[in-house]
């Protein structure tokens, strides 16, 4: 099973309950965390738009996902692709750089943990590193 391009909320695979997306009390860069129950759905729906060579482009809002070290976060103007694939479970994805050494890890669910940047082969448990993808319909 592959993404498609569209609308998505991006849970924990962990915590089904929990979504990743963006600070919305951020200023310009705004980390890409575990959303509180008071952030808007705005500020959790991920558009995926499909990019070069099997790789993604994930944005919320104007705003599209990038790293600065190990931290994830969203800023207009950066263009970043991602590569998206499933791992281990029907429902299970990864989301790693295009040459797949680094993937998004969550170390826990608690709101407002910051989406980080691991080494996939030796960071925390595999758990860590899926994510679901639920579509969200058009309005």
């Amino acid at each position: 099973m592959s993404i498609e391009p569209g609308t998505y909320r991006i849970h924990t695979f962990s915590d089904y309950d929990r979504v990743i997306g963006v600070d919305p009390n951020g200023e310009r860069r705004k980390p890409v965390v575990v959303a509180a129950p008071y952030f808007p759905p705005s500020a959790s729906t991920w558009n995926v738009a499909r990019g070069p060579d099997g790789l993604y482009v994930l944005s919320v809002g104007p705003d599209s996902a990038f790293d600065v070290g190990d931290k994830m976060f969203a800023e207009y103007g950066r263009l970043l692709f991602w590569r998206i694939e499933q791992y281990g479970h029907p429902y299970g994805f990864r989301i790693m750089k295009p040459d797949q050494d680094l993937g998004w890890c969550i170390p826990n669910s608690k709101p407002l943990t910051q989406v980080q940047l691991k080494e996939v082969s030796s960071g925390p448990g595999v758990g860590a590193f899926l994510f679901s993808f639920e579509s969200v319909p058009d309005e």
